[in-house]
């Protein structure tokens, strides 16, 4: 069974060792999990979408879990340039949608994300050493 990333990120949240906390994020790496990651602490990338939580319903279908994974190739949507002239109003309605669709945990998970902040309590560190090099942006700085 695949886990959501806020699953993911909730079970190495609870986990009090370090070694078994950074084995729980190795064995359910995915670029969706790393790039949720990235996207937390990266203050360089910015997103076209306000700041704060949009008003959007809880999608109360169980078993959404999957849907972040599948829905996350739209994610270009939601940043500068992504999705060429798309007007303002469209896009923020098109975030509405994705969150909508999205398991509840993964829904906050995605505006805390974008708000810059980890929702988790999982130091940066940590993240290094189960993904090394997950923040080396030397060469995206060049």
């Amino acid at each position: 069974m695949k886990y959501g990333v806020a699953e993911i990120l909730s079970m190495a949240e609870n986990e009090s060792d370090i070694k078994k906390r950074v084995a729980i994020l190795q064995a359910n790496d995915s670029t969706v999990l790393r790039d949720v990651v990235k996207l937390a602490f990266d203050k360089v990338i910015k997103w076209a979408i306000p700041e704060g939580t949009p008003p959007y319903k809880e999608n109360a279908v169980p078993g959404c879990q999957p849907n972040l994974y599948s829905g996350w190739r739209r994610m270009y949507l939601f940043f500068p340039g992504g999705g060429g002239e798309m007007p303002q109003l469209k896009r923020e309605a098109f975030f509405i949608q994705f969150l909508e669709s999205l398991d509840p945990a993964d829904a906050k998970l995605i505006c805390a994300v974008k708000d810059k902040s980890m929702p988790y309590k999982i130091p940066k560190a940590q993240f290094e050493k189960a993904f090394p090099g997950i923040f080396d942006f030397s060469a995206r700085d060049r």
